[in-house]
């Protein structure tokens, strides 16, 4: 069983309170994972209190989703980097600017995309690296590798280990009419999908979906909402092709 904590309850007002209290990601019967391996998690806090996932895409931005920021004091946000441990380790970095998509609407979570610029660059190494964004979604039916922290079993205690799962990517349409009582799949969306029992459940909040292709890992999407816990119904991401644009407007920004 390996159900998986995504942050994406789909109740109408997700207030950004909720988020810091009741949201935290978690991990049930997960693997765990390498920093070196996966080089560009990040982790956000806020008052030095775990709150979503993120992922380097430059030496000055975090990708992340609105749904872990929207409304949220910005004076109390860091991004650590290049730990495998949430207690220990890692390079700590403050937050200066929050950018979350204009169009972003909480009630659905649409558009549901962010960047953090941190005021220092962050300094990369073995364990602290960017990852490239994807030009293109997954063909349904990719292998895709998901990590974060939490939970290591349900219920049960947190992991302070980074962990790890594969997902299996989920044709757009057929996510859309499963899960249409829910919230709308839009074509900035990927789906990933995976047996019962063995999947998502409410957690990893902004985290990275990537996809391996010649050994090297791109991100296909942003960890967004799902239906908790494990029921065999798909996943949900913003899909980092379809804003792919919008997303290197915030690399490219001049910040100084």
């Amino acid at each position: 069983m390996f159900a998986w904590f995504l942050a994406f309850f789909v109740f109408p007002n997700f207030a950004f309170t909720f988020a810091f209290d009741k949201m935290q990601l978690r991990v049930v019967g997960g693997n765990d994972a390498s920093i070196e391996d996966f080089p560009y998690q990040a982790s956000l806090r806020s008052s030095n209190r775990y709150l979503c996932g993120g992922s380097i895409i430059s030496n000055y931005c975090i990708l992340t989703a609105a749904h872990c920021v929207y409304g949220g004091p910005i004076d109390n946000f860091t991004v650590v980097v290049g730990t495998s441990q949430l207690t220990e380790g890692g390079q700590v970095y403050d937050v200066g600017q929050t950018f979350y998509h204009t169009d972003y609407i909480s009630k659905s979570l649409i558009n549901d995309i962010a960047v953090l610029l941190v005021t220092s660059p962050i300094t990369f190494g073995p364990s602290v690296q960017p990852i490239s964004l994807s030009s293109t979604n997954p063909p349904t039916g990719v292998s895709l590798v998901l990590t974060g922290w939490g939970l290591t079993s349900f219920p049960g205690t947190a992991s302070d280990m980074l962990q790890e799962i594969t997902l299996t990517s989920f044709d757009l349409a057929t996510c859309a009419q499963k899960l249409k009582r829910l919230n709308p799949v839009t074509v900035g969306n990927v789906c990933t999908i995976s047996p019962v029992d063995h999947g998502s459940c409410q957690g990893d909040s902004g985290g990275p979906l990537v996809e391996k292709v010649n050994g090297v890992y791109s991100q296909v999407g942003i960890v967004s909402w799902g239906l908790p816990c494990a029921k065999g119904l798909p996943d949900v991401f913003t899909s980092v092709a379809y804003y792919r644009d919008w997303i290197l407007h915030w690399i490219t920004l001049d910040i100084n």
